[in-house]
């Protein structure tokens, strides 16, 4: 499988819920909300990372705009998670980092 890679738009305030057959990784840029997903709902600023486990619905929604980088790929020889993960990346550059491993 290739790997797909995606950036909202600029001030995206909605982003509907879906599922993916792969991990989604996503590094949040700019803005502030909540990605929202059936096991539970973790609230984003820039510099947060939010994994994401196949078959997991989620989406994300912010008051005044967001943009996120996202990446797809089956990750399961690397991760191996039942439930969402986040990291919040503002500090020591957590976030940051896990991103430039992976890109």
């Amino acid at each position: 499988m290739d790997i797909k890679i995606n950036r909202t738009p600029e001030d995206t305030l909605n982003y509907p819920l879906h599922t993916h057959k792969n991990y989604e990784i996503m590094h949040y840029t700019n803005g502030t909300g909540v990605m929202r997903t059936e096991k539970g709902d973790f609230s984003f600023s820039a510099g947060t990372v939010v994994i994401v486990p196949p078959h997991v619905l989620h989406g994300s929604t912010s008051a005044e705009g967001f943009v996120n980088v996202s990446i797809e790929w089956d990750f399961r020889g690397l991760l191996s998670l039942d439930a969402p993960f986040a990291i919040d990346g503002t500090e020591d550059g957590e976030g940051n980092a896990l991103i430039e491993m992976i890109w």
